[in-house]
């Protein structure tokens, strides 16, 4: 399905050692970029190979109030009617974990639910809904959905991915996706977390083939974003209001899919496919 993951850790080769070619934009060997800790709490084997970006979403703690306000104004920005709006986050309710990959477009999706459901939903036209590992469902994109089934039904690897601990909303993927200024300026990978449950805080890393000059970045990163550059690093915080657009500024588009998905859990089940 195309080149190798713009953001998936490189695997060893057979002997040990790391792999060669691939994607420039791979995460490699080195365990301490954001990037690279964020995709710790990635369960890799449910992710579409070729993808350009991963973003997920954690309810495990449930939906808060705010959560609740936050999830509605992004299905408003994103065109979805109010009553529709509350049918998505109803669905949502019945989910503890979503990760969405995404490839040129094309969305699939891992949701770990809070229950082990005999059914599946019907989904939009393209897309497929399976049962995988435990209490996970994968749907979006058919042909995605297929490879992935393809790999765990010859890989009896584990889940190594580790709970990332008190963030709600994360993401990470190639900076390109950011636009031609990110690009333009040397960005190879952008990472970012967020707390949306009781506040918004944010924090993000974006991540330069070598050390950046803060007067070439792109014009949506400011001084008064709380920015800091740390060697190729260049990282912003943020909190409140502040936060709140950054995040949808950067990542609306992965978290508009992420609805996308719940608009397609809601829909009438159908018998578990295996």
């Amino acid at each position: 399905m195309g080149h190798e993951s713009a953001v998936r850790p490189s695997r060893p080769g057979k002997d040990g050692s790391a792999r060669t070619g691939g994607s420039a934009l791979d995460l490699g060997a080195d365990n301490s970029t954001p990037s690279a800790i964020i995709s710790s709490g990635i369960d890799w084997r449910l992710v579409d190979p070729s993808a350009d970006a991963v973003a997920g979403l954690n309810l495990s703690k449930g939906l808060s109030p705010a959560m609740r306000s936050v999830l509605a104004h992004w299905a408003a920005k994103s065109g979805v009617g109010e009553a529709d709006a509350q049918a998505i986050i109803d669905a949502l309710s019945g989910v503890e974990r979503m990760m969405v990959s995404v490839h040129e477009g094309q969305v699939m999706a891992a949701v770990t639910r809070r229950g082990t459901e005999a059914t599946l939903p019907t989904v939009e036209q393209g897309w497929k809904a399976a049962s995988a590992t435990g209490n996970k469902l994968l749907l979006g994109y058919a042909p995605a959905v297929d490879q992935i089934l393809q790999s765990l039904a010859t890989d009896n690897s584990p889940d190594a991915s580790r709970p990332l601990a008190g963030i709600d909303v994360w993401a990470v993927g190639a900076g390109a996706l950011l636009g031609p200024q990110a690009a333009g300026a040397g960005m190879v990978r952008f990472s970012i977390t967020g707390s949306i449950q009781d506040r918004f805080a944010m924090e993000a890393a974006f991540e330069f083939e070598s050390k950046p000059d803060l007067g070439c970045l792109p014009n949506w990163v400011t001084a008064r974003d709380g920015v800091r550059i740390e060697g190729n690093l260049v990282r912003m915080s943020l909190e409140g209001e502040a936060a709140q657009h950054k995040l949808e500024q950067l990542v609306l588009s992965p978290l508009v899919d992420s609805l996308r998905v719940a608009r397609n859990l809601q829909n009438h089940p159908v018998a578990s496919e295996r």
